[in-house]
């Protein structure tokens, strides 16, 4: 049975209005191309380290509706805090509801960690990231090369880009660790977890939705180029 952390009462972090609007706009759009589906899928930003400071969104709501107000603020003492309090209810009323942090907050977490540059993650679960996750064994890694659109990721298209891709525990925390691992050496702002999704990740939001928009470009092409049988 999952445990969630104790909710504090709410403080109002004003500052963080941008960031949660882009969040929204970003998940809405993400949600209009098929990759965020069923309230799947989860978006943070992070915003102070040692300790960890992240705000992410929370769980099981449609990506494609969305309010600033549907996201929360967690701590490594595992505090949660509303990223936003609403200013026309006390802390308490706010907190009448069942609202958690996304179930993948650990693994956001475990990325933070190991990418010091990180401070934006999209974690999206389209058709042909989930169809390209299994491609190859976990473990190993699908890799790319030879497209223009790689240099979206950083990349020159003439060297293969290996795209770790790992098992899908579902034990988040040995998912978490998982991820981690492949982040800690991954040459590619992502990791595809097996028959789930990718994580990707970037130095600000902003990037970290394009990283997001190459890889499932990558994905959709890999899946169609293949179809044809080239």
């Amino acid at each position: 049975m999952t445990t969630h952390p104790p909710i504090v009462p709410a403080i109002h972090d004003a500052h963080l209005l941008p960031a949660l609007e882009s969040m929204v706009r970003y998940a809405e759009q993400f949600h209009r191309r098929g990759w965020l589906l069923g309230t799947s899928g989860s978006l943070s930003v992070c915003h102070g380290r040692a300790p960890l400071k992240m705000t992410i969104t929370v769980s099981g709501k449609d990506k494609g509706a969305l309010t600033p107000w549907d996201f929360l603020t967690v701590t490594d003492q595992r505090k949660v805090f509303a990223a936003l309090a609403d200013p026309k209810a006390s802390s308490e009323a706010y907190y009448k509801g069942d609202a958690r942090p996304s179930g993948e907050t650990l693994v956001h977490k475990a990325v933070y960690d190991a990418v010091p540059d990180a401070q934006a993650i999209c974690h999206t679960h389209s058709v042909a990231g989930t169809l390209c996750s299994q491609l190859v064994a976990p473990g190993e890694s699908l890799v790319m090369s030879g497209l223009e659109m790689l240099k979206g990721l950083g990349h020159w298209e003439e060297t293969p880009l290996p795209i770790p891709v790992v098992y899908n525990d579902r034990d988040i925390p040995a998912l978490a660790e998982l991820v981690k691992q492949a982040a800690l050496t991954s040459s590619a702002p992502g990791v595809l977890v097996a028959g789930h999704g990718i994580y990707v990740w970037g130095p600000d939001l902003e990037r970290a939705k394009r990283h997001t928009e190459i890889f499932e470009f990558l994905f959709e092409y890999e899946v169609r180029r293949r179809a044809v049988g080239l």
